[in-house]
């Protein structure tokens, strides 16, 4: 396996995609946040450092599930955070009513 190529990096996304976003919905219910999961997993997996000499596709695939796994029950925790606190799902830094959002700062 290429593990450091863009190639490497962009087979393991065909190959896995599937299987993370079940995985993914199944935690979560919701089609667009599973997407979501995927998406946020393989950007993380981009900016990583794979040697490649240290890692084969098999415990890749493994660890992108176990990502997948813990990205989608850390969102989990946060929406339920949330909704037993009382405030709205999004911080206070996120607030577009308030002008604070990070998409209206310059």
């Amino acid at each position: 396996m290429e593990g450091t190529s863009r190639t490497g990096k962009e087979y393991l996304y065909y190959r896995y995609r599937h299987r993370m976003w079940y995985q993914a919905y199944r935690l979560l219910e919701d089609r667009e946040r599973a997407e979501e999961i995927v998406h946020d997993v393989f950007l993380h997996l981009m900016a990583m450092e794979i040697p490649e000499d240290r890692i084969t596709e098999e415990k890749m695939g493994a660890c992108l599930l176990s990502m997948t796994k813990e990205a989608s029950l850390a969102f989990l925790r946060k929406e339920e955070e949330s909704r037993f606190s009382g405030g709205s799902a999004f911080s206070e830094e996120e607030d577009c009513e308030s002008g604070t959002s990070p998409v209206n700062a310059s």
